[in-house]
């Protein structure tokens, strides 16, 4: 008996996607955050480091007549970043997965808080390179733009995330709380 499989629902095909564009996403962020960011945690990076390994050299496929050098380049900086990252314990008091603290920050004091500068400046930043870079080298320009909008983008799901998170422990702290007053109630009508 050959069953064909079911097909798939349209929200199964959507969270499947999201799930890619995610991954995509998060690969081209980490790509640059392992330059741009110093003391990551433990298990900062994962299977990013990885996947974006074979992510930077594969970009230069779309772009077969250009110049590849500069892209070789970038990739030859992300593996030395990889490495030093490596050879270097991370700090047991902070997050394991922290991607690290931006060495840009330093040039923008009116950007006080870390996570603003991750959210909005750095992608900004990154974006802009790329922009600037793809009038000398379409392969390298584009995979920085590419990078900014992914680091911009993992960024804020992982505020929207987090924030989800946040919600769900609190409506249980409620719950917690009416139980509580409900079961006082109850002992006090014995």
């Amino acid at each position: 008996m050959n069953r064909e499989p079911e097909p798939r629902s349209f929200l199964d095909n959507a969270r499947s996607s999201l799930n890619l564009l995610a991954f995509v996403a998060g690969t081209l962020a980490n790509s640059v955050e392992v330059i741009l960011h110093r003391r990551r945690g433990k298990r900062a990076g994962g299977v990013f480091d990885m996947a974006a390994f074979v992510l930077i050299p594969f970009w230069g496929v779309f772009f077969p007549a250009q110049e590849q050098g500069p892209l070789l380049a970038f990739w030859l900086v992300y593996a030395i970043a990889c490495a030093r990252h490596s050879m270097h314990p991370a700090d047991p008091s902070m997050h394991s997965r922290y991607s690290g603290r931006p060495i840009l920050m330093r040039f923008f004091p009116r950007v006080k808080d870390e996570i603003t500068f991750k959210a909005s400046t750095e992608p900004a930043l990154v974006f802009l390179a790329g922009f600037v870079t793809l009038l000398f080298n379409e392969p390298l320009g584009s995979y920085l733009m590419a990078a900014g909008l992914g680091l911009g983008f993992t960024v804020q799901l992982a505020l929207k995330l987090q924030r989800a998170r946040a919600e769900q422990l609190n409506d249980a702290r409620l719950e917690q709380e009416h139980l509580i007053a409900e079961v006082r109630r109850l002992r006090n009508e014995r």
